[in-house]
């Protein structure tokens, strides 16, 4: 009787992975559109669990009604953000994982790219 259950258990399982993959497309089955905004995910795609490719589709959206010289902006900020040395990241992650939701909303309404991308964040 236990290795019945147990087998079930495990087919169960299988079963239900499955659905969970089925629902985020696999990389081929995404838009030109998607697939552009998404390339630095394309080698991990496969390998991402469903949730998260979820959410990278969900944004991939978001990013794509954005404005172009809202993109611009961000992509900007994004671009500053990663020139700055490791340690002084580091830094600011910390301080941004320390805070509270209310204080980030604050901290991004103040931030340099809303002058152009008002919608954004």
């Amino acid at each position: 009787m236990k290795a019945v259950n147990a087998f079930l258990r495990t087919v169960i399982l299988g079963v239900l992975s499955n659905v969970a993959i089925a629902d985020a497309p696999s990389w081929d089955r995404l838009s030109v559109e998607h697939q552009e905004v998404l390339s630095d995910f394309q080698s991990t795609w496969e390998t991402l669990p469903s949730e998260r490719r979820e959410k990278l589709l969900k944004r991939a959206e978001n990013w794509q009604q954005l404005s172009p010289d809202c993109r611009e902006a961000l992509q900007n900020r994004w671009r500053e953000l990663r020139e700055l040395p490791p340690e002084v990241r580091s830094t600011l992650r910390e301080r941004w994982q320390s805070m509270t939701p209310a204080q980030r909303r604050e901290a991004m309404q103040n931030s340099p790219h809303k002058a152009r991308c008002p919608k954004a964040n």
